[in-house]
């Protein structure tokens, strides 16, 4: 839910002057750039909020093993400006987390003030919010994160590191309780509805503002409708139509997703009424997607519901069947006989283009070990697949056990590949890493030699 709060600071940002929603990034960051020098001056603040800009959702670059940290928040900006397009700008709704990170950058430096103080200042406190923050050390009562294994046994992975002073404190690094959101959304949803009767950006004795732009940043479903864009469950399986047989009504919604930490709210603005779903694990499927949609379809007393019991039951066998599926796959275009050269023939640090993440190859006890960024968290076993390619793949529960996603990731995910540049020994890896762009590859470069 920290997106719907970091807009919701945004708007009050904004109603001080100090910044204005529709004006260009670059007027607040004048690093900023974008892939396509195109759109360096067009990008504005409500793009980076409402998801429109249509740049790939790259997560991991930035987001390890056990929930670790990939990269600084120093390195944003440069991120930023190497990320894809996956849709044209504007045209439609893309989830994308690094909007956030710059919004964050963005309050920060017209402030003064780091993130952390601002959502206390002008949000957690003003509505008596005392226990959610982007600190872990706000309260010593919080709950641990788990994953589940192929048994569905849980199994402790470590906690979400984003938060106070990381990378992402701005797209996902709030910690809060049902009753801290409750006290939030209530207000918002109250602001939301006046602010639309009223056609106005300001609702008398709220503290929320410009409420009909910002509420934007959530996905929109008029039912019966289907009601997961933003979660991983489409990954799986195709979404239910929720609410047949019911009267039409308008769900804005939104999704978290963390390994060890799942979110879901859905606000129906007609009833001035809202359903948070908060979990602390991350199941084989996105247990808080079903269970929201559950206690919408009960609240709407709808004719026609859903059985999400079975719902439940089909996406959690495909879903524990994934990696299994991967492996098949795999093993179907294995070229049989095709050998490897001289292991140590691979072995080097190799660089990303703007030379913010690097991954080691190394030859331990007769094979070939992967790591990234030199974290050993992120060391992974390499199997040789055929000529110079080779394989990370791994069993459902040894993910599971790694605190990563699962379902997001296609076979070509799992494929290495080296080659040489002149006739000049090993120079280049290759990986597609983008889930959002599975055939998308791109070269790291060794600088050994």
């Amino acid at each position: 839910m920290t997106k719907a709060i970091v807009a919701a600071l945004a708007g009050i940002i904004a109603s001080m002057g100090d910044i204005d929603l529709y004006a260009s990034v670059r007027s607040y960051l004048p690093d900023f750039a974008c892939r396509e020098s195109s759109l360096d001056d067009q990008v504005t603040i409500i793009d980076l909020l409402s998801h429109r800009t249509g740049f790939t959702n790259f997560d991991p670059i930035w987001l390890g093993s056990q929930n670790s940290l990939l990269l600084s928040r120093d390195q944003t900006l440069k991120t930023f400006a190497t990320l894809k397009q996956c849709e044209l700008f504007c045209a439609n709704f893309l989830y994308n987390n690094w909007g956030y990170e710059l919004v964050g950058k963005i309050l920060e430096t017209v402030t003064g003030d780091p993130l952390h103080v601002l959502l206390h200042d002008k949000i957690t406190k003003p509505l008596g919010m005392t226990r959610t923050s982007t600190s872990w050390d706000l309260d010593e009562n919080t709950t641990k994160s788990y994953a589940v294994l192929q048994g569905l046994t849980p199994v402790p992975i470590g906690r979400p590191e984003l938060g106070q002073g990381t990378l992402m404190e701005a797209a996902g690094g709030i910690k809060s309780t049902l009753e801290d959101l409750t006290i939030f959304y209530t207000s918002f949803l109250s602001a939301v509805n006046n602010q639309v009767a009223s056609e106005s950006n300001s609702t008398h004795g709220s503290i929320f503002h410009h409420c009909r732009d910002l509420v934007t940043n959530h996905a929109r479903s008029q039912l019966p409708g289907q009601l997961g864009r933003t979660s991983f469950n489409p990954s799986i399986g195709p979404e239910p139509i929720t609410g047949k047989g019911s009267e039409s009504r308008l769900v804005l919604y939104h999704h978290g997703s963390m390994p060890g930490s799942t979110s879901c709210v859905h606000l129906i603005p007609e009833l001035d009424a809202f359903i948070v779903v908060l979990q602390n694990s991350i199941a084989p499927i996105d247990t808080a997607d079903f269970v929201c949609q559950y206690l919408l379809e009960g609240f709407l007393h709808t004719k026609r519901p859903n059985d999400f019991k079975q719902l439940a039951t089909e996406f959690t066998t495909r879903s524990l069947g994934h990696m299994d599926r991967i492996k098949k796959d795999l093993d179907t275009n294995k070229i049989v006989g095709a050998s490897p050269r001289p292991l140590a023939d691979y072995t080097g640090t190799y660089w990303n283009q703007i030379e913010d993440f690097f991954i080691e190859i190394s030859e331990v006890d007769g094979d070939l070990q992967m790591c990234f960024q030199g974290r050993a968290s992120e060391m992974f076993q390499l199997t040789h697949y055929h000529d110079d390619i080779f394989s990370w793949w791994m069993p459902y529960d040894e993910v599971a056990r790694k605190g990563r996603t699962i379902t997001d990731y296609p076979a070509s995910y799992y494929l290495i590949s080296f080659s040489s540049q002149d006739g000049d020994g090993i120079r280049v890896l290759k990986w597609a890493w983008d889930p959002n762009m599975a055939t998308d590859v791109e070269e790291f470069w060794s600088r050994s030699s």
